[in-house]
């Protein structure tokens, strides 16, 4: 796809909207979220975000339901990929605002692989055990929910272990490097902290980075 541009994204965001909106109604999932790119993300930033858009759908149910939502989506334009994950939501926000209305903040959305030095174990060790307090303790976290990727559910999807979307309660506190690191006396040593750990068990030359706004379309 070609780079963000502002007629682009506008004709992106509504095709995405409409197409999942009306693709899944019906397939009796027991909840479905999307998370979508809507506005470019900076070019100035400390995170290197990923200019192309991009649409993630969750669906969660019964089997049949997630082969029936599989199948719903399976002609979409452009190119499609699917994986079943294991969830975790180390920080549950409090729904307040309605359903298919978008949610208040900012999103960023990271699909990343371990990191080849590491087995699967210790890879997962790193991430839940280590990286995960270490957010806690710099990020001003809204919400956080990992995703372990446990196999592909269509067919040639990309290979990624992590799929992670982390919530803010202001678009600052993620887009401003200083809000996003702890303030200014302790931005750059967080960064610093942050930065080696993330590098010990993810593989920085395949991390993509996304910034998406979410939009719970049945809870």
């Amino acid at each position: 796809m070609a780079p963000l541009d502002g007629v682009k994204i506008a004709e992106f965001v509504a095709a995405a909207r409409e197409s999942v909106t009306s693709r899944l109604r019906g397939v009796g999932a027991s909840e479905i979220v999307l998370h979508l790119t809507e506005v470019p993300p900076p070019r100035l930033t400390v995170i290197p975000y990923r200019r192309t858009p991009l649409a993630l759908i969750s669906v969660k149910g019964e089997a049949a339901q997630l082969t029936r939502a599989r199948e719903s989506l399976a002609d979409l334009p452009g190119s499609l990929s699917g994986w079943c994950v294991d969830e975790s939501v180390p920080v549950l926000r409090t729904r307040s605002w309605p359903a298919g209305e978008r949610a208040p903040g900012a999103c960023l959305l990271t699909l990343f692989n371990r990191n080849a030095r590491l087995g699967r174990d210790d890879f997962f060790h790193e991430w839940y055990e280590h990286h995960t307090p270490l957010s806690l303790d710099v990020h001003p976290l809204w919400g956080y929910v990992r995703n372990a990727v446990a196999e592909p559910v269509v067919l040639e999807s990309g290979r990624w272990d992590g799929i992670v979307t982390e919530y803010f309660r202001e678009r600052e506190d993620l887009l401003s490097t200083v809000r996003l690191f702890g303030g200014p006396l302790m931005a750059l040593p967080n960064m610093a902290r942050v930065g080696l750990h993330v590098s010990k068990f993810i593989d920085m030359r395949t991390i993509q980075n996304y910034l998406v706004e979410e939009y719970v379309l049945q809870a």
